[in-house]
């Protein structure tokens, strides 16, 4: 339905899978839209941690009561 109000085909490749179809159609939503995927104020990735001491001390398994 998606698809058809935004007057795109489907793709063969995708006529069979509707997952596919959805995920496609709400990304072309949010394209044409110009709604960002990602919100701003998004959690850091993991990788952001690397040099926290927190990382090293539940590396070691001594976390302690202060860091909670």
């Amino acid at each position: 339905v998606i698809l058809e109000k935004l007057h795109l085909r489907i793709l063969l490749k995708y006529q069979r899978d509707e997952r596919m179809i959805c995920s496609e159609a709400v990304l072309e939503v949010f394209l044409r839209a110009k709604v960002p995927v990602l919100p701003k104020d998004v959690v850091p990735l993991p990788g952001s941690f690397v040099e926290s001491d927190l990382l090293i001390e539940v590396g070691q398994g001594v976390l302690s009561q202060d860091w909670l």
